[in-house]
């Protein structure tokens, strides 16, 4: 089959996983391309969080742009500006009361509203504007997911079945062990047949407006449900649902990369340890050493 792999949300540690993402494809049996989507990026200053490697320099001075670096690869890439999605954001603004923390709260801006429809929206927003953006008519299978995911060794394959695929995919068990309505899956990384997958995401109108009045409604019925519905677990499993879309689960292992300075290899002991020092640094696993270095010794 021909795969597209779009890789959306912020640009992190992109020429360690990039070189991940090409292990995966070279090894799958499928022709995998790869796109992006993502926030404007600022190439007059370094980012620590984009690049992971040193280049023999401290960490996250780099002397070479974002353009640059996209243009020796082999990956569709484009960027969408926030005003884009401000347009969006601006047709719901029954939104506004859930999504803006409270004045006496630390986080309270005036913005707050936005930046968190940002965080929840953008994803989604550059999803869309992939679809659009690429001729991805002339694939079978679309994947998506983000440039710190990391698949384990010998799983990518598994996931190319016919339908939505999603990992982990369960009935969303509540803080009292009720199930509550909504479905609940890894949002790390999903799968569906592009003609499918086009038709649902390529119109980001009625996409946004879909899911703003669903999360509403939602929010009306029932708070904690609606506050759940536009989290990244909840939100592309449930809207596919809402569309009576059939999903079906095959578990996949993932995990996130963080800056770990661990030498590439691609293969099942480096991302065993990947999934290790992840675990330290979101409290999964103690280990005070790693936690402090974030370096796997």
């Amino acid at each position: 089959m021909k795969v597209a792999v779009i890789l959306t949300g912020q640009l992190r540690y992109i020429d360690w996983c990039w070189d991940w993402w090409q292990g995966v494809a070279e090894e799958s049996a499928h022709d995998i391309d790869f796109f992006s989507s993502t926030w404007p990026y600022d190439t007059s200053h370094d980012n620590n969080l984009t690049f992971n490697r040193t280049s023999g320099s401290t960490r996250g001075q780099y002397r070479f742009f974002i353009d640059d670096w996209f243009s020796d690869r082999a990956i569709g890439f484009e960027t969408s500006d926030p005003a884009e999605l401000q347009k969006y954001y601006k047709r719901h603004s029954e939104l506004d009361d859930y999504l803006t923390p409270p004045k006496e709260s630390l986080g309270y801006s005036k913005d707050g509203a936005f930046v968190k429809y940002q965080y929840h929206f953008g994803r989604l927003h550059h999803l869309s504007k992939a679809i659009n953006e690429f001729n991805l008519s002339r694939y079978d299978k679309i994947v998506h997911s983000r440039w710190d995911t990391l698949v384990r060794p010998g799983h990518f394959d598994s996931f190319l079945g016919k339908g939505w695929i999603f990992s982990g995919l369960q009935n969303d068990p509540d803080d009292f062990g009720n199930i509550s309505k909504l479905l609940h899956s890894n949002d790390l990384i999903y799968s569906g047949d592009a003609t499918d997958f086009i038709n649902i995401y390529k119109d980001t109108y009625s996409l946004m407006d879909f899911i703003c009045d669903r999360t509403v409604k939602l929010k009306n019925l029932e708070w904690i449900t609606g506050s759940k519905y536009i989290i990244g677990h909840y939100l592309y499993v449930n809207h596919l649902n809402d569309k009576c879309r059939v999903l079906q689960n095959v578990d996949i292992d993932t995990t996130l990369y963080r800056n770990y300075s661990l030498p590439f290899k691609y293969d099942f002991p480096t991302w065993k340890d990947c999934l290790y020092v992840y675990g330290v640094d979101v409290g999964h696993v103690r280990n005070r050493r790693v936690k402090k270095n974030k370096v796997l010794r």
